[in-house]
């Protein structure tokens, strides 16, 4: 798979968008924060649980990954 390469307008410009004022906000309800706290967390506690499990086994492509993911 070919990693994409961006000119650096390219990435300026995204900068730039997303810097500006008028682009929209996202609240949440109070609802939506605590699922959405549930949901990360479960994924975080998952990864975590993987990478030391991978550690340990000496997979260290596999923990590296599963780190990346709990990132």
């Amino acid at each position: 798979m070919a990693v994409p390469t961006f000119t650096l307008q390219q990435v300026e410009a995204a900068i730039l968008q997303g810097m500006r004022r008028d682009r929209r906000r996202y609240e949440l309800e109070s609802t939506e924060a605590i699922q959405k706290n549930a949901t990360y967390g479960g994924n975080l506690a998952h990864y975590r649980y993987v990478a030391q499990k991978c550690l340990g086994e000496g997979d260290y492509l596999q923990a590296a990954e599963k780190s990346w993911g709990a990132y």
